[in-house]
């Protein structure tokens, strides 16, 4: 995936960029033993929960055009609130204004319509 801005120099593994506010997760070894999730799914990132237990944070379809996120992008350039430990560092902010923008680039790609009423 192109990454502008220079991006691409990040370690995404040295921080904390994604609001993870979810109360049920993946692990990811579930992803190594169910086979259809094997078979479907390539785990693409992990993350790990105030317990430090790792989770599913993205996935990404083999053969379809399928991707999901446990968390949200969104969050980070719109949530000001002091109470969740939101990372707005300009890092933070880069990573996932990007991230959110390859969502709706990839939306847009998809030819299907709502009917006229």
């Amino acid at each position: 995936m192109y990454c502008p801005m220079g991006l691409e120099a990040f370690n995404l593994q040295s921080g904390n960029y994604t609001l993870n506010s979810h109360q049920y997760s993946i692990p990811p070894e579930t992803f190594r033993t169910d086979e259809g999730l094997k078979e479907m799914w390539d785990v693409t990132a992990v993350s790990y929960d105030a317990d430090n237990k790792p989770f599913v944070a993205s996935i990404e379809g083999k053969k379809y055009p399928f991707m999901a996120t446990q968390f949200h992008p969104e969050k980070v350039t719109q949530a000001w609130n002091d109470g969740y430990g939101i990372n707005h560092s300009w890092e933070s902010m880069q990573l996932n204004k990007f991230f959110g923008s390859q969502f709706v680039s990839m939306a847009r790609v998809n030819q299907n319509s709502f009917g006229n009423y």
